[in-house]
């Protein structure tokens, strides 16, 4: 019995010293800082975390994701607001992208999300988003032995990412147009893009943290810090509040503002603080009471909407953090 109490130990120490390989760590270690890099400036998109191979190629919709929450650092654009260009896909960065010209589809009115993307296309595209922030830079491409196999509609791209740094040829001197660019390829592209940028004020893709007419920034800051529901993560929430349809945020947040309070307390809400996940949505918002002894106390709650036939049912029940004190 010892023996295979110390043998589930041993199990048990192995997973958890971080040793299990996932797949999002498969990647080559030149490529490792530039993953890191991205991820602490947040630009580095889900659709590029969990279980992927860093290796494989990068894929049109991803790489969308990729350009598009690195534009979105750097200049502010209304994703929500963009309009469904293609047949096969109808995605809030895909669309941004086409609407901005950054990326174009095929003359059968699709995107093709999944198709795999070339160092040519990918050049191409990096540049129309240096073009628009203004740092995009004139290069040569005639130093690459296969210069003549770039295709003309990419040799202006390409000696962009040439001049900036930002792509470079093989050791055998060739620039491979028609290979496909792998993930970690990508990450590094965009990485040095942000090099090259030098901003010191980066702007975070997801925020929503800043005064309004239905919060403070440091209210927003206490909701976002508090979530009640542990399985939400700060930047998940705030990456699906971006996701979700503004309208229908507005419309939920209209809706609950009619529904019987559940509190005497004083209620804040915002429509920048509703959010969809699977089949449901979420409101966070901040009940603030006065205390006997004239302290003000406020917690975070978060309730559940379910939409039926355009009507937002809010559920009773509702999930809360800890009171604070935030003055005397």
């Amino acid at each position: 019995m010892k023996k295979i109490l110390c043998l589930l130990l041993c199990i048990l120490i192995f997973f958890s010293s971080g040793n299990i390989f996932s797949y999002a760590q498969v990647m080559d270690e030149w490529a490792r800082p530039a993953y890191k890099n991205l991820i602490d400036k947040k630009i580095l998109p889900d659709v590029l975390m969990g279980e992927k191979n860093l290796k494989d190629s990068i894929t049109r919709l991803e790489f969308t994701h990729l350009i598009i929450t690195y534009l979105l650092s750097n200049k502010n654009y209304n994703l929500i607001s963009a309009k469904k260009e293609y047949s096969d896909v109808n995605d809030t960065f895909v669309n941004l992208a086409s609407n901005l010209n950054i990326t174009t589809g095929y003359t059968d009115g699709t995107f093709k999300p999944n198709m795999n993307i070339t160092r040519s296309e990918a050049a191409v595209i990096a540049n129309n988003v240096e073009i628009l922030l203004g740092t995009s830079k004139n290069g040569t491409i005639n130093n690459f032995k296969d210069y003549k196999f770039i295709p003309n509609w990419a040799e202006k791209g390409v000696g962009s990412m040439v001049a900036i740094g930002a792509m470079s040829g093989y050791p055998n001197k060739n620039f491979m147009p028609s290979k496909n660019i792998s993930r970690q390829e990508a990450i590094i592209l965009v990485d040095k893009l942000l090099k090259n940028n030098k901003s010191n004020n980066l702007i975070d893709a997801f925020n929503i943290s800043k005064n309004d007419e239905y919060m403070s920034k440091v209210q927003y800051d206490f909701a976002l810090s508090n979530i009640p529901m542990s399985k939400y993560k700060i930047d998940t929430v705030k990456h699906n509040i971006f996701l979700t349809d503004i309208e229908k945020r507005h419309k939920i947040y209209n809706d609950f503002k009619k529904f019987v309070p559940f509190s005497n307390n004083e209620i804040l809400v915002s429509p920048n603080l509703i959010f969809d996940d699977i089949n449901l949505s979420y409101i966070i918002g901040i009940e603030i009471k006065k205390t006997l002894n004239g302290k003000l106390d406020q917690r975070v709650f978060m309730v559940k909407v379910y939409t039926d036939n355009n009507k937002s049912k809010i559920e009773p029940e509702k999930e809360y953090s800890p009171w604070f004190t935030v003055s005397k």
